[in-house]
């Protein structure tokens, strides 16, 4: 919505820059940023966001079934429940290669948090689908905080 009110409202001002410009008979060129598509189409919307406390990683652990559905909600009040994610976190040996094929190896054991200190820490993030989710989208990705660092994940289209 406030994308749109936003949309709306620029083009309200440029519709009074082009009269004020015909009627002075000069000539007015909009803006590339406040192009009626630009406004109106071209866009992100964060439409729902989620909070997932990842205690489960410091011990290499998988996610356990009550963390692989993230209650989603919305972004701004009054924080109306948004539907669900469906998702799973799963250790690693190590970074998939470039054709996403995960390497042979062990996930190091970790019984204490003080045991990850100086070992590798791969997960990997399988996002299966959202339910209940009132609006269809043409496109979808995920973005993470994690320690301070964001990520996002790859574009996903329908």
């Amino acid at each position: 919505p406030f994308e749109f009110t936003k949309g709306v409202s620029i083009m309200r001002d440029e519709v009074q820059k082009l009269t004020t410009a015909l009627e002075a008979e000069r000539r007015y060129e909009v803006d590339e940023g406040n192009d009626p598509y630009v406004c109106m189409f071209d866009n992100m919307t964060c439409i729902a966001v989620g909070t997932l406390f990842l205690d489960f990683s410091i011990y290499n652990l998988p996610a356990d079934d009550d963390e692989k559905t993230l209650k989603l909600r919305q972004p701004v009040a009054p924080f109306q429940n948004m539907g669900v994610l469906e998702m799973e976190w799963e250790p690693l040996p190590g970074l998939p290669d470039l054709d996403g094929n995960i390497p042979d190896g062990e996930v190091p054991d970790i019984l204490e948090p003080e045991d990850l200190l100086g070992k590798p820490w791969t997960y990997g993030v399988r996002i299966r689908q959202a339910v209940g989710v009132p609006m269809v989208c043409k496109e979808a990705r995920a973005h993470f905080n994690l320690f301070g660092t964001d990520y996002e994940s790859e574009t996903v289209e329908q």
